[in-house]
């Protein structure tokens, strides 16, 4: 049922359509839109903004209100001749609330802007910007409640629509570059759903909208065009792995040599492997490995997804264009029919190469996304030269436990602590039965170029300590394993950290000082513990 307008208190000063600003017999002020607007913008701005309250969206509430003739005709207010009597759009008021500056931005929900970002995608909204100089969001802020309302709506499903543009300039561009299967799987469903209720939204709208003297239709397109263009997705969706070389299926090391990626309209397949010649890695890992076999194994492997890329895509050439041009509704983000040749590739094997950490990831461009992952998975180029070399630490002191027949006692545990304060510890002792580790070994790279980033990443570990013990959750016994620099201020640093640790009440040792780490890592002989000959 509309709502009846009793007065109008002017305009807005922003915005291409300029809302009126009126009260409703309600009791709430709306911002409305009528003769404002074209009757094509009209209706999208009702109809989409309808869709993302059904899709649980936080929309500013949508009526439906109605303008009386003499409000109207003795209305005091620029642009008269804009508002003309009958039913418009309304938009209600929130109080106190601003548009979004990049200040609130860390205040939002994290699922609340990755379902507005994929919203705007699938509707093709490119009138929700915001940079460090501004822009436009079309976001509201409300500092009572803490939470944002979107409004505005009417330039969406627009046919000069940019993905670039979008993906550079989206108010929460930044969010999530990967997003999981599980959230595609969930929010897809809910966007499919509200296409379903496309017909009950469509009947909402007032005849005098659409339908013209002589039933004259007074917008270019019907319903079937809108539901048509919301269900076809601009952004493919891959599915990916890292190849992984893994010689020792009992010890559970691998490295990570390659990516494949199948794109899941199309069944497209993409790959990329590492060099042969590239060895470093392996020698390191697996210095006693007969690299011919590794070299020959790899070799063996480009071959296979070679033959299975060109068989794959003859047919998907032509496939990949279809499915742009003809998109099916199961097509919206992830088909679950689609992924059958990544599943079949991606099944365990009992060779040394295998299909490590997957997942699923949004592109316009495959083959970037590929070589983007391969750089992330493979090359390691996210991490920094001290998180790298951290990394290795670990590695290196995994393989000291290992040789000492000491490994299998120890395992990373992701969670040490309680649910309000948890730090992740690489390599941990929990006895049977203990929910706390009794012995815990972390290797900490304080080899940096100045003492400031000594500091800092010390800091934060004596941090760290300090925070379990309080909590009641330190290991028994604690051991850092260190890597200093070799001199110079950096190393004064790094004592300077060391001590503050022994201050905590947890124990340090030189990474080549082997002999205390093995000393710390032995575990006094239990009968379920016993080690046997």
């Amino acid at each position: 049922m509309a709502v009846e307008l009793v007065s109008i208190c002017g305009r807005a000063d922003n915005g291409i359509s300029r809302p009126f600003f009126c009260e409703g017999a309600d009791g709430h002020f709306y911002f409305v839109k009528r003769d404002n607007l074209s009757r094509d913008n009209l209706v999208k701005e009702f109809v989409i903004s309808r869709l993302a309250e059904e899709c649980g969206l936080p929309v500013a509430p949508v009526r439906i209100v109605s303008i009386p003739a003499d409000l109207a005709s003795h209305a005091i207010v620029e642009g008269r001749d804009e508002f003309q009597p009958g039913f418009a759009f309304g938009s209600q008021r929130v109080p106190f609330s601003d548009e979004i500056r990049s200040a609130h931005l860390q205040s939002i929900e994290e699922e609340t802007k990755i379902r507005t970002l994929c919203f705007d995608w699938w509707v093709r909204n490119p009138d929700r910007c915001l940079s460090i100089t501004g822009g436009d969001p079309n976001v509201l802020w409300d500092p009572v409640l803490q939470k944002i309302f979107l409004i505005d709506h009417d330039h969406c499903l627009a046919a000069d629509f940019d993905p670039a543009v979008f993906k550079r300039e989206h108010v929460f561009r930044d969010v999530r570059p990967f997003i999981e299967k599980p959230f595609l799987k969930k929010w897809r469903t809910r966007f499919e759903s509200a296409i379903y209720n496309l017909d009950k939204i469509w009947a909402e709208m007032p005849a005098e909208w659409i339908k013209g003297p002589a039933r004259k239709s007074l917008i270019s397109f019907t319903r079937q065009n809108l539901e048509a263009s919301l269900i076809k997705p601009k952004l493919p969706a891959d599915n990916y792995a890292a190849i992984g070389f893994r010689p020792y299926p009992e010890l559970g090391e691998f490295i990570n040599v390659g990516i494949v990626a199948v794109e899941v309209k199309s069944r497209y397949l993409a790959y990329k492997l590492i060099a042969p010649q590239k060895t470093k890695r392996v020698r390191v890992c697996f210095p006693e490995l007969d690299l011919s076999l590794y070299r020959s194994g790899l070799k063996r492997l480009t071959n296979e997804l070679s033959a299975l890329s060109i068989e794959t895509n003859l047919w998907t050439d032509d496939a990949r264009q279809v499915a742009k041009n003809h998109p099916s509704q199961s097509d919206l983000f992830v088909g679950e029919g689609d992924v059958d040749l990544f599943r079949k590739l991606t099944a365990p094997q009992g060779s040394p190469f295998f299909y490590a950490s997957q997942g699923t990831r949004l592109c316009s461009d495959m083959e970037a996304a590929l070589a983007e992952l391969y750089d992330r998975y493979v090359e390691h180029r996210h991490l920094t030269q001290a998180d790298y070399e951290e990394k290795q630490l670990t590695r290196d002191v995994r393989r000291l436990l290992s040789a000492n027949r000491l490994g299998r006692l120890y395992r990373e545990a992701p969670w040490v602590g309680t649910d309000a304060y948890h730090v992740g510890i690489p390599l941990v002792f929990t006895p049977k039965g203990s929910e706390i580790p009794e012995k815990a070994i972390k290797p900490l790279n304080l080899d940096r170029p100045t003492p400031t980033p000594i500091y800092t990443y010390g800091d934060e570990w004596i941090a760290k300590v300090n925070r379990l013990k309080r909590v009641g959750c330190l290991p028994e016994s604690f051991l850092f394993v260190i890597k200093k620099p070799e001199d110079g201020e950096g190393r004064v640093a790094a004592e300077d950290i060391c001590g503050g640790l022994i201050n905590e009440g947890v124990q340090v040792a030189d990474i080549e000082d082997k002999e205390a780490i093995l000393a710390f890592a032995r575990i006094e002989e239990q009968p379920e513990l016993k080690l046997t000959e």
